[in-house]
């Protein structure tokens, strides 16, 4: 049994056999075992052995047929079948030389394809006897780093010295560039391998028959250089906040040296998501990708991927959206940074910090506002909760005050930041209004990211003038309100001593406030010391105190029995300041100064009435004279 009777007992059983379809599958693949021989081609007339080559001349008719034991096709290098495959058979009834080419003759199934018979054919047109050589009519899209086949066909088999020129070269031997390896094939044409950029120009393919060169169409050599990187990425936002109900939109921004480069997306909601490209091209072609979401619910969350392919590589970019039930507000003030290095200030994971007051000191010293009457607990931590009437009105006002104090002559910066949304849009600092009477020099800097956002202030050289308040006033769309920092310099004592009336009056001011303290001791002395007997209980104190101030009076007898030196103190942590008052008793008895004084007195009283009454005597004399 031959294989043709084979093949059409086996059809027959396909319709006969109650699997049919298993059945003919497996026994059609021992049929393709069973084929052992290639196909077979007839030119015309004649049946042709593999691997024949035949010269035609330009006109003639040609009929190329191939046959096997299964079904069999054509495929050709010929350049007149570049774009389509040759019918079978092949019927041709006017040849020319863009006919000249290989043509295979192969089983269509893939498994049998091994089993190829051809046959090359040269076509010579008399007519045009130069026209040994027949090329493609564009220009080959070649890249660096790949090999280039310059496919020129030679349509007579008796030209020789077959070889690639550069046009311009001064001969074979060195027409070509430094480091071109070429190889020649008369039914394929030229191979250059490994493409350079330094190869780029034009070339001729040249050959010799009977004494005489032969030359090609001019062929043009242009090297695409090699991508090295993958594409250029970004997105217009690497982390995204909504509102359910709201648009989400994101940008994929990319660019690459060429076309030859995809951009996609990959999300976790593949409904309701729509993805539009714009392209432009100068120098680079660049692709934006944006994603739309028109109305986001929580099924969007999630992270999206931007990605870019090129011959390099691949790149990627996410971004996440988190979309949210309602709006929130967190507000941290930052731990007080101070500039300058103070043994006093507090170290915090290695950075100075002023003491905070009326708080814990956690790691981001966080303070969060109510916008509500009540608020809910979330991870050890105060999250403002905003009802959904406040979503129609201009929100609730949010106010909290803390108390900052930070040591003198360095540089302080203040800091809040929140986290919200809607994102706060609007943000400032209130300072007191004696600071620019002071001159002190301050800075002011806002920053938004997302839905956080923040501002800072920075005192220059701090001094006890310029504590007060200061105010942070931040709003978005459905809320607004402040935060105050209450800043207080640390200093030293000072006080004043007068006297009022009965009493003697000590005025100490600094921070922290100071604390005083009286001592009486007998006699007139500089100081009267720290000796606990001199000092005075403070039953017999009266204080008054004021912001930063303390007043405190000290009654003494309106007529002391002696001298007596009185003396307040004022300390805090940071000093001590002190000041003296002497209480000196009235004296009955003249003291000899006294007497001295009041004896030279009556000696001069008494010379200068000796003098006047001189005076008043001269006249007299002159008088008593004239009349004698």
């Amino acid at each position: 049994m031959n294989s043709t009777q084979l093949n059409s007992k086996l059809h027959h059983h396909k319709w006969a056999w109650p699997y049919g379809y298993i059945t003919v599958t497996v026994v059609e693949s021992v049929w393709c075992l069973l084929i052992s021989d290639p196909p077979w081609i007839r030119l015309n007339s004649d049946f042709l052995p593999n691997q024949t080559e035949v010269v035609l001349t330009a006109g003639s008719s040609i009929s190329l047929s191939c046959h096997g034991n299964g079904s069999v096709q054509w495929s050709s290098t010929a350049f007149r079948f570049m774009f389509r495959t040759p019918q079978n058979p092949l019927e041709v009834k006017k040849s020319d030389i863009r006919h000249t080419g290989t043509y295979y003759c192969g089983y269509t199934n893939q498994s049998l394809e091994h089993l190829v018979t051809w046959i090359h054919l040269y076509i010579k047109d008399p007519a045009f006897p130069s026209s040994v050589f027949v090329t493609p009519n564009r220009r080959p899209d070649v890249k660096e780093g790949q090999d280039l086949l310059f496919r020129c066909l030679l349509t007579d088999p008796s030209v020789t010295n077959l070889t690639l020129q550069l046009v311009g070269g001064e001969g074979s031997g060195r027409s070509l560039p430094e480091g071109m390896n070429v190889t020649f094939d008369p039914r394929r044409g030229a191979l250059i391998r490994d493409l350079r950029r330094s190869f780029n120009g034009h070339y001729v393919c040249s050959g010799w028959r009977d004494g005489c060169q032969f030359k090609s169409k001019q062929l043009d050599l242009l090297v695409v250089p090699r991508l090295r990187r993958p594409p250029f990425l970004s997105l217009s936002q690497l982390r995204s906040t909504r509102l359910g109900g709201e648009k989400f939109e994101v940008t994929c921004l990319t660019s690459n040296p060429t076309h030859f480069y995809n951009v996609t997306w990959t999300h976790p909601h593949t409904k309701a998501v729509n993805v539009s490209l714009t392209h432009l091209y100068s120098n680079r072609l660049y692709i934006n990708s944006t994603l739309t979401v028109s109305t986001v619910s929580q099924t969007h969350t999630g992270t999206y991927t931007c990605t870019a392919v090129n011959e390099a590589g691949v790149v990627t970019a996410t971004t996440y959206l988190r979309v949210l039930d309602q709006a929130y507000l967190r507000i941290y003030l930052q731990p007080v940074q101070q500039a300058k290095a103070n043994t006093k200030a507090k170290d915090v994971n290695g950075e100075l910090v002023a003491n905070i007051s009326i708080m814990s000191m956690r790691e981001q010293a966080e303070l969060v506002a109510n916008i509500s009457n009540s608020s809910l607990e979330l991870n050890g931590e105060l999250v403002a909760n905003i009802s959904s009437k406040l979503m129609y009105v201009n929100g609730a006002k949010i106010s909290s005050s803390r108390k900052v104090e930070v040591y003198e002559d360095l540089d302080v910066l203040l800091t809040f930041v929140t986290e919200a949304y809607p994102p706060i849009r609007d943000h400032r600092w209130m300072t007191p209004t004696h600071l620019n009477r002071n001159n002190t020099v301050h800075e002011e800097s806002y920053w938004t990211y997302d839905t956080r956002s923040g501002g800072s202030l920075l005192l220059r050289r701090v001094r006890p003038e310029d504590r007060g308040r200061y105010t942070f006033y931040f709003s978005n769309s459905l809320f607004n309100g402040s935060q105050h920092i209450d800043l207080r310099i640390y200093s030293s004592p000072r006080v004043v001593v007068h006297q009022e009336n009965d009493s003697s009056v000590c005025s100490g001011s600094g921070y922290p406030l100071p604390t005083i303290l009286w001592y009486t001791c007998p006699g007139l002395q500089d100081t009267c010391g720290d000796i606990s007997t001199y000092q005075v209980p403070p039953s017999d104190v009266t204080s008054q105190e004021e912001e930063e101030q303390v007043r405190t009076h000290l009654s003494l007898p309106p007529s002391p029995a002696d001298d007596v030196t009185v003396e307040c103190v004022a300390y805090n942590q940071e000093g001590m300041s002190r000041q003296v008052f002497m209480a000196r008793r009235p004296h009955l008895l003249m003291s000899p100064i006294l007497i001295g004084a009041l004896s030279a007195a009556a000696v001069l009283l008494l010379l200068l009435l000796v003098v006047f009454y001189k005076l008043r005597q001269k006249p007299r004399v002159r008088d008593s004279l004239e009349d004698h």
